[in-house]
């Protein structure tokens, strides 16, 4: 009888395991399909800027991560930004992709077109419109909102918390 619970108590072991190593599977390839929708959102092609260059690199720590980026031209200038999100995982690569659809490239607000070129009323924008959902995840996060002109070589921009860029 010791001998016979034994061979079933292993062989629940190794059912239970098994029920364990799928979800495992199953958790691993929705994080991966949920990271290449993160990296989709990344910039695919660079602007052209007359006497600039521009690169990026996009490193997670994680399969998903709390920072997003962009970089595109707008009217006559290039508007890029970096966001980092607290803490890393599903939770702040959730609220990173939420702020980096809620600054879209110049689209409808609701209240009025979104200014892309100034970076003030972008980052307003987002502290009125985000606010809600920082409160009920309880995580933050820092921005760095740039607008280059090209032609005169000004650089504005907005540290939210954000380090200095660098030149």
């Amino acid at each position: 009888n010791v001998g016979r619970r034994t061979i079933e108590l292993r062989n629940r072991v190794r059912e239970e395991m098994a029920k364990v190593s799928e979800a495992n599977r199953r958790l691993n390839s929705s994080l991966e399909a949920a990271a290449a929708v993160q990296k989709s959102l990344l910039p695919s092609s660079l602007p052209e800027a007359g006497g600039y260059d521009f690169e990026w690199k996009y490193m997670p720590s994680e399969h998903l991560g709390g920072d997003i980026l962009d970089i595109f031209s707008y009217k006559d200038s290039v508007v890029c930004y970096a966001v980092d999100v607290s803490g890393h995982g599903v939770p702040s690569a959730l609220v990173s992709v939420t702020v980096h659809n809620a600054i879209g490239r110049g689209q409808p607000t609701g209240e009025q077109v979104l200014a892309m070129d100034d970076p003030v009323a972008v980052v307003n924008y987002l502290s009125r419109h985000v606010a809600g959902l920082l409160v009920k995840t309880n995580l933050y996060f820092t921005m760095l909102y740039g607008v280059l002109n090209p032609k005169s070589g000004e650089f504005s921009f907005v540290q939210a918390g954000h380090p200095f860029p660098m030149v």
